[in-house]
């Protein structure tokens, strides 16, 4: 699985958090966050970050946005 990660060319803080996510399943933003050890607000500019690499989309439910992984 490293190097899958490498060759996507993520950061580590990027990896760590997008295998937290699909150990986590889709997840409120906020969970994923405290789960993966990250401030929400700086999650929010990780989570762009894997939108844009297509590795994550997102939905809202009940008016809370959410996140997964796609999948692989």
């Amino acid at each position: 699985m490293d190097k899958i990660i490498e060759k996507l060319g993520l950061s580590p803080k990027e990896a760590s958090s997008f295998l937290q996510l699909v150990t986590l399943g889709p997840s409120p933003i906020s969970i994923w966050a405290k789960q993966a050890g990250i401030n929400r607000s700086s999650m929010y500019v990780l989570l762009e970050r894997l939108k844009s690499q297509k590795l994550i989309s997102t939905f809202t439910d009940h008016g809370i946005l959410h996140a997964q992984a796609v999948p692989m």
